[in-house]
């Protein structure tokens, strides 16, 4: 074994400190990973989560998609003095009311409760 003196650093230093393989070091070639138990539980919770996610986006975009497809509209302008409740009476006369102003709520991204205000162009559905 050769011990080196560095007189500047005033230090002992011997070649098997800076040896580049030390026992029991990975190499690039063999890295495995093992997951614990904790591991593999998070894991399965952040899959999990991904697919809900992706199901309950797509599945939103899905049905949104088929109920503007399937529903034909016309508009209608709001005059002083109208509501959804009347809107949706003469849009739908033998049909439920309730319904036909939800769909026009959601057609036209309405905040329940507000009144309308006049001159504003609202989708409404068309029934038979």
């Amino acid at each position: 074994m050769t011990i080196a003196y560095e007189p500047q650093f005033g230090t002992v230093v011997s070649p098997r400190q800076f040896s580049p393989r030390r026992s029991g070091a990975a190499t690039r070639g063999n890295v495995s990973v093992v997951l614990t138990a904790r591991g593999r539980f998070v894991l399965a919770i952040v899959i999990a989560a991904l697919v809900l996610a992706a199901v309950v986006l797509l599945g939103a975009t899905v049905a949104a998609s088929k109920d503007s497809a399937a529903l034909a509209v016309e508009t209608v302008r709001v005059v002083p003095g109208d509501t959804l409740w009347a809107i949706a009476s003469e849009a739908n006369p033998s049909g439920d009311i309730r319904e036909t102003v939800s769909q026009i709520v959601r057609l036209n991204s309405l905040e329940k409760g507000k009144p309308l205000p006049a001159g504003l162009v609202l989708s409404v559905p068309i029934y038979e």
